[in-house]
């Protein structure tokens, strides 16, 4: 992935207790594609990823100790190097069956998919199924906060922060049957908006929009005090914050951090941001924690003229993240069957850890030379807590859900008994 940009930056302080900062950054960027007859599988040129961003920062009193702010900014992402590699034609994948007609199976001739009674390509190249449309990912953050020094150097602030998704870059697709190969084909798409809610692409038979939007959005409310000095520091922060959306981000949550960024499953086939009856799923999101406490703290005492320890402390508790039954349909792309969070969370999660330093000079060293020896105890208290709980509602002999058609998945299911019936 290629990329250039200019960026312009600029201060103005009206009044003594008013600064603003304005900036403005464009880009450029290019995705490469590896099949010979095509360098540039997808072109954004400065005009399409315009970012502004603004800053402003006032001192009701102007004696300096306290400062209303606000920040706004838009962020464009830059496309990652695994999309050309695994929808660009880097990657090959041909999945195919051959029947079990010698029973010396190292004599069994395979490699010739002609010979195969079933084949699947997995990776069929998206350069002529770009979706002409395509925006690049976009991303708008505001911040508005209020610091306010107490007193002996207390300083108190709270911050309200709002993180918007405006749209993702994904592959949406689809299975086709072409001369008897089944593919799976995927368009590169903004999901929610062109190709990905064009009938024309899916199968027959679907409810039209099929794909939601791509939206992940942060709101929080962040609290902290904090007090320092030359010979220690203290500071703790509390953030009441809602992670909500349909899209687990570039390093899927939903898959346990894969990381696929722009080719994830969100949006592999029609029925994956479904539930059994259809609706579109929304919710709180995998990583999802709605209160985080964290402590950090350390103090310097003098062990005279063998130098100086530093002893230091940190501390965070946050709330368990949501659990969701996630069934595999059709293939092993599964679907949120039951909803987001429809298991409850992993149980809240609390770490203590121990830092200590100890600096010295030897008689040898000149004025700026030291040692410094540092010891850190990660977990102190040993604790144990589960972070992750087996979510996956599997068949137990085929793996996923059969259906007639990709059609007949809109029309209501229940996966337990559909698992039933198909034993």
């Amino acid at each position: 992935v290629c990329e250039s940009d200019e960026q312009r930056y600029y201060n103005w302080q009206f009044r003594k207790n008013l600064v603003w900062n304005l900036g403005l950054r464009l880009e450029s960027e290019y995705v490469p594609s590896f099949l010979g007859d095509q360098n540039k599988a997808v072109n954004f040129g400065f005009y399409d990823k315009i970012a502004p961003r603004v800053g402003v920062a006032y001192d009701p009193t102007g004696s300096g100790n306290s400062k209303f702010s606000l920040g706004y900014m838009v962020a464009y992402d830059i496309t990652k190097g695994n999309l050309p590699i695994s929808a660009f034609g880097a990657e090959k994948w041909l999945r195919c069956f051959y029947p079990l007609d010698n029973p010396n199976v190292l004599e069994i001739e395979k490699g010739d998919p002609k010979k195969a009674f079933e084949c699947q390509n997995l990776r069929v190249p998206a350069n002529d199924l770009v979706d002409p449309a395509l925006k690049p990912m976009q991303q708008r953050m505001l911040s508005i906060g209020y610091e306010r020094n107490l007193s002996g150097n207390l300083l108190f602030s709270i911050y309200a922060i709002n993180k918007h998704m405006v749209r993702a870059v994904e592959d949406v697709g689809r299975l086709v049957v072409n001369n008897g190969v089944i593919e799976e084909q995927y368009t590169i798409t903004n999901p929610g908006e062109g190709r990905s809610v064009d009938p024309s692409w899916f199968p027959a038979g679907l409810p039209s929009p099929i794909t939601p939007r791509a939206k992940r959005d942060y709101k929080a409310f962040e609290f902290g005090l904090e007090k320092r000095s030359s010979a220690y520091f203290a500071s703790g922060n509390y953030t009441l914050g809602r992670l909500w959306g349909n899209y687990s981000g570039l390093a899927s949550s939903d898959e346990r951090g894969r990381i696929d960024p722009n080719t994830n499953r969100d949006y592999d086939l029609p029925h994956t941001s479904k539930d059994k009856d259809s609706k579109d799923v929304f919710g709180r999101l995998a990583t999802d924690r709605p209160h985080v406490f964290k402590f950090l703290g350390w103090k310097t005492f003098s062990a005279r003229r063998y130098g100086n320890i530093d002893l230091g402390t940190s501390f965070i508790w946050q709330s368990g993240t949501p659990l969701s039954t996630q069934v595999p349909i059709l293939t092993s792309a599964p679907a949120f069957s039951y909803g987001r969070g429809n298991m409850g969370r992993t149980p809240s999660f609390s770490e203590t850890s121990l830092n200590y330093g100890h600096e010295f000079t030897l008689p040898e060293f000149n004025e700026n030379q030291k040692i410094r020896i540092e010891w850190t105890v990660s977990n102190l208290f040993n604790q144990k807590t589960i972070v992750d709980k087996e979510t996956w509602l599997v068949h137990p002999n085929d793996g996923h859900i059969f259906f007639s058609s990709t059609a007949s998945v809109f029309k209501g299911y229940d996966p337990v008994r559909l698992m039933k019936e198909q034993e």
